[in-house]
């Protein structure tokens, strides 16, 4: 209570209500919890549930509705059970709260709450929840820019926050493996490692097989040369070139079927040749695989679906709903298309044709 004994006996009657506001003197409020709620307001802090010591006689500011005795005399209660830790204190409160505040009061250190230590980062915490509760808590609370707390970070089984010490111990640790030959540097490993181990499974392994050697050997001097020129540029290392169309296809499934539509002599366009057709899509540009006349042929396996799945099946549905051409889709994902030719029956479609 910031007021002295005089100031609170005045703003108040004989149940202890709130007549004026001691703070300002404004005394135009129709109850007491009107000049309660002003001077929390007003003033900063509360003087709500006002009660009158049963033991030292003084008006105080509780928390609870049937509070009896101020922190200062509670601790001779019969059922104190919690000591005041400040060393050579021997007072014992009914509770907690009494307790704390008291300690706050009496020797000008807070204790409110109880201390834990986080299970995740080590840090210590304070809580106002007992150890004994089902609730106690087991982690600090939120603490990072992006908002996630210790608890989630351990749900989620994202790395420990390391101290730089510890980054450097293991900085140094895993450089004496990597020189003793005990652990391979990731840098050494091929970008075939990286994307097998690195950046998502792989769950389509067409994507990743070589061209078989009789093909590798059929690759014509001319496309030779003109790498060897500087006339056309290498592939990314995610593309595979067709050695008899010299097209840079994006999967081995697509390469397949390029050289099934060429060796069967059949006329058509792969997406990376010029004046290739696209196709507007809402705000989005559709370039399909294959066009053969005005069919259209899209190459589609399971891998990365799932990533982009809404915007494939949009393509798909409305491509289908064209007058002007027919969809036709290989592969493993059975979209909506005017034909579909499952991948182990891709032979179908030169027949189609």
């Amino acid at each position: 209570m910031k007021y002295t004994q005089e100031e609170i006996e005045e703003a108040t009657n004989g149940n202890l209500e709130l007549q004026y506001c001691p703070g300002c003197g404004r005394d135009d409020f129709k109850s007491n919890k009107g000049v309660a709620q002003h001077h929390a307001k007003k003033h900063g802090f509360s003087i709500s549930m006002l009660y009158r010591c049963e033991d030292c006689g003084e008006i105080r500011s509780g928390k609870e509705g049937d509070q009896k005795y101020c922190s200062e005399c509670n601790w001779n209660s019969e059922t104190a059970s919690y000591d005041c830790p400040y060393e050579g204190c021997e007072r014992i409160f009914d509770t907690q709260n009494g307790r704390s505040v008291h300690h706050s009061q009496a020797h000008g250190e807070s204790i409110a709450g109880y201390t834990y230590e986080c299970e995740y980062c080590g840090d210590e915490f304070d809580s106002p929840i007992a150890p004994e509760s089902d609730n106690a808590p087991k982690y600090c609370p939120v603490k990072d820019t992006d908002g996630k707390s210790c608890e989630a970070k351990d749900r989620t089984g994202q790395s420990r926050e390391f101290t730089d010490e510890w980054k450097q111990k293991i900085s140094e640790t895993m450089k004496e493996a990597y020189e003793e030959g005990r652990v391979e540097s990731p840098m050494n490993r091929g970008s075939e490692w990286v994307k097998e181990n690195v950046i998502e499974p792989r769950d389509d392994d067409y994507l990743h097989e070589p061209l078989p050697e009789e093909v590798k050997e059929k690759v014509s001097i001319s496309l030779k040369e003109s790498y060897r020129n500087g006339d056309r540029k290498p592939a990314s290392p995610n593309r595979i070139i067709v050695e008899e169309t010299g097209h840079n296809v994006d999967s081995g499934w697509e390469a397949e079927v390029d050289i099934l539509l060429y060796e069967n002599g059949i006329e058509y366009k792969y997406n990376t040749e010029e004046d290739f057709p696209t196709f507007q899509i809402e705000n989005n540009t559709y370039t399909p695989d294959f066009i053969v006349g005005d069919k259209v042929i899209e190459v589609k396996g399971t891998l990365g679906y799932h990533y982009r799945k809404d915007r494939v099946e949009k393509y798909a549905e409305e491509m289908t709903q064209r007058d002007d051409i027919e969809y036709i889709v290989i592969g493993s994902v059975d979209l909506e298309c005017d034909k579909y030719i499952p991948w182990e029956e891709r032979e179908e479609i030169i027949n189609y044709l």
